[in-house]
């Protein structure tokens, strides 16, 4: 995975997670880089509470999920590398129509429910 560091303007209303979120599902700007996030994956919420980030996807675009472990698990990176990038995130935690996940498709969680030490 590659990164791409963009300037994000927040409007009254929204937080930096939701942005940073709707940035990364919109793709990259840079067109070297390739989208990692599949466009069916929608997202109900995100929410940053007392360290802990709720992302809460649609249980029905989870069945959209590509079936190799290996392109899900750089989804789930992308998505909890972005995360982590914000000071205010300790932990994640996936959820899908409000339950929470162990499991993305056939990945564990495990790896990506704690702030990444150094």
């Amino acid at each position: 995975l590659a990164g791409e560091r963009r300037s994000l303007d927040l409007y009254e209303g929204q937080t930096l997670a939701e942005n940073l979120i709707a940035a990364l599902l919109e793709g990259p700007q840079n067109r070297e880089l390739t989208q990692v996030i599949p466009e069916e994956l929608q997202v109900s919420f995100v929410r940053v509470d007392g360290g802990v980030c709720y992302l809460n996807l649609s249980a029905a675009s989870l069945k959209a999920l590509p079936e190799d472990p290996d392109r899900q698990q750089k989804i789930l990176w992308s998505l909890a590398h972005s995360l982590y990038s914000l000071e205010a995130v300790e932990e994640l935690r996936l959820l899908a129509d409000g339950e929470e996940l162990s499991q993305f498709g056939s990945v564990s969680l495990e790896s990506i429910a704690a702030r990444p030490q150094g």
